[in-house]
């Protein structure tokens, strides 16, 4: 009875269990006479290595708490990569952790609740219902020598074609299912709880100079979240997603720019660290100052206004305002929270309140996805058919498309707003607006949707951003200068830098050939 058992969970996990695996390998290899062969091998490989793990945990008081704990995992994963064509990574679980309910919510659909029952909640209630036997230990031996040879045999007869998968088809590996999940989850445990203690790093403390304008600059800086270059008509886009600021003189649209990340919880402590993506350290950066730090202890004033998953910390010794909740109206309802046009509401009563050098954050809560016709108000349904549902699956993709498009131009008149708000203060100010986004977003191509996808396999609508920037005429920067650069390959490692450059603030960590204001 417990080698049915262990048969049955193992072809289980194998097959429906890793549904997206075996998609992403068919994609990958196709049907021929020589890859059937491999395939078959990868499916006898993958059965064998579930049929171990059981066997090895085929004791009483483990066997069905680690069976219900591996079939939990492995549905939850399922039904996000099976629907969304999402991975699970490290950078997964942060973002699950730091998401707010609105957020969690919006991805939560019949879909999902149904696969998770029947997929996680029902095979759990079976095992913990049903009497389990036991082998004995010459039994269990027995299998798992009978297994482990047949799962070296077998790699050792197809040797050369999984070398070429793992070396050629690494991406593949985060497919597997449970395994992958399990091994994030355990690899975020570890580093949240049981990394090294870093000392809390100041940036220019003794060192920071900052030479005083003859008048006050006021820049906003406005970060957007979950937008793609690709989408904005600024950069190319056949549908005029950006029919406000296409009005707008002294605009530039900056056409190759690449996130940091491909969720907010990696790219936005990114975008205002100094440290790069390549060297980012998400643990590290929380115990480091950054951007908004800087400009504080240059007695710059600073704010940061949140429509979106809050500021993940970076704005702890600066002013923050909330607004998710503000109920301000007609911008905000109860139950699904507010348009970002509420981050402008009394923002002139803060800009009056002193009158000096200052730079505002507006975080917005942009494009975020699946229910982008949550993003924006009626009045701005341009594009149709759109998708009225925050189940991708009720929709078609030209539906979809529309409601994305239809947020994009949203927050294109926000921006257009705030432009115009920044035109009004030309009397006290030099005014600028430089407005990034988070992360981008898929919608569907090669089946995948929404975003977090490990950055070196994600595709480029998820790393590719749009950056616009836009000053007054008496700002102290060459306009033309800086429109030469619309081109150029710019990442948010730039970010850090430039708005320095924007305030002449140097210290130490100020590198010039990252300021694309320099």
């Amino acid at each position: 009875m417990q080698l049915k058992r262990t048969l049955f969970f193992s072809l289980l996990f194998a097959s429906l269990y890793n549904y997206s695996f075996w998609k992403k390998v068919i994609e990958a290899y196709g049907f021929s006479a020589s890859s059937i062969a491999f395939l078959s091998s990868m499916a006898l490989s993958l059965f064998l290595l579930f049929f171990i793990l059981f066997q090895l945990t085929n004791f009483k008081f483990l066997a069905k708490p680690f069976l219900c704990l591996f079939t939990f995992f492995a549905a939850l994963s399922a039904a996000f990569m099976d629907s969304y064509g999402y991975v699970i990574n490290i950078n997964s679980f942060t973002n699950i952790m730091e998401t707010d309910i609105r957020e969690a919510r919006d991805l939560i659909n019949t879909s999902l609740i149904l696969y998770f029952i029947f997929a996680a909640l029902l095979p759990m209630i079976f095992i913990l219902r049903t009497k389990f036997s036991y082998p004995k230990k010459k039994q269990l031996f027995k299998f798992f020598f009978i297994a482990f040879t047949l799962f070296f045999t077998n790699f050792a007869i197809f040797n050369k074609s999984y070398v070429g998968f793992f070396k050629n088809y690494k991406p593949l590996r985060q497919y597997v299912n449970p395994i992958q999940p399990i091994y994030a989850f355990s690899f975020y445990l570890k580093k949240k709880y049981f990394t090294q203690k870093y000392e809390f790093i100041t940036l220019g403390e003794k060192t920071l100079t900052y030479p005083k304008g003859n008048k006050n600059k006021l820049i906003i800086l406005a970060v957007g979240e979950t937008a793609r270059a690709a989408n904005f008509s600024l950069n190319g886009y056949s549908k005029k997603t950006n029919a406000y600021l296409e009005k707008e003189k002294r605009l530039i649209s900056f056409k190759q720019v690449f996130s940091c990340g491909t969720e907010t919880s990696i790219s936005l402590p990114c975008l205002f660290s100094y440290y790069g993506r390549k060297n980012f350290d998400l643990e590290k950066a929380k115990h480091t100052e950054n951007l908004l730090d800087v400009l504080n202890k240059a007695q710059i004033r600073v704010s940061w206004r949140d429509n979106d998953s809050g500021n993940k910390g970076l704005a702890a010794r600066v002013k923050q305002e909330d607004f998710n909740d503000a109920l301000i109206e007609p911008f905000c309802n109860k139950e699904f929270g507010c348009h970002d046009e509420v981050l402008l509401n009394k923002l002139q009563n803060y800009v009056d309140e002193k009158k000096t050098d200052t730079l505002i954050v507006l975080h917005f809560k942009g494009n975020h996805g699946p229910a982008y016709f949550r993003r924006y108000p009626k009045e701005f349904i341009k594009f149709t058919p759109q998708c009225e549902s925050e189940f991708l699956s009720n929709c078609t993709r030209e539906q979809i498309i529309n409601s994305y498009d239809n947020a994009i131009l949203y927050t294109d008149y926000v921006l257009s707003k705030t432009i115009q708000f920044l035109k009004d203060q030309t009397k006290n100010y030099d005014v600028a607006l430089l407005y990034i986004s988070d992360h981008g977003e898929s919608l569907g191509e090669l089946g995948v949707y929404l975003h977090a996808m490990p950055y070196s396999i994600a595709p480029e609508f998820q790393r590719h951003v749009p950056m616009i920037f836009w000053s007054n005429n008496s700002f102290p920067i060459s306009y033309d200068k800086l429109l030469q650069k619309q081109n150029e390959n710019l990442t948010h490692d730039n970010i850090f830098h430039s708005v320095l450059g924007l305030f002449k603030i140097n210290i130490p960590q100020y590198n010039k050939d990252l300021d694309f204001f320099n």
